[in-house]
């Protein structure tokens, strides 16, 4: 299991949106390794839209990203550099 943690520096209109869940969904689909996100006390799964909107992201929170599956090591180097594009 790979893990690491990205803090939410910046987002469109301080909230996360619609398309942004589908852009980071959508990179997460990519792989084949299940990406398990959490926020506060709240784990939802990385390639669902409707989860990555239920964690109600905003500017200063910090997400935690667990991946395990066959191709964790480049989902996780992958995602991690997406995800620090997106937030910071």
């Amino acid at each position: 299991m790979k893990q690491f943690s990205v803090a939410v520096d910046k987002i469109e209109d301080g909230i996360l949106h619609v398309r942004s869940a589908g852009l980071i969904m959508k990179e997460a689909s990519q792989f084949a390794s299940d990406v398990k996100v959490t926020k506060d006390e709240k784990t939802v799964n990385g390639k669902d839209i409707l989860e990555w909107m239920g964690l109600k992201l905003a500017v200063g929170d910090v997400i935690t990203v667990n991946i395990e599956g066959p191709d964790e090591e480049a989902t996780a180097d992958s995602f991690e550099v997406f995800l620090n594009r997106q937030f910071s």
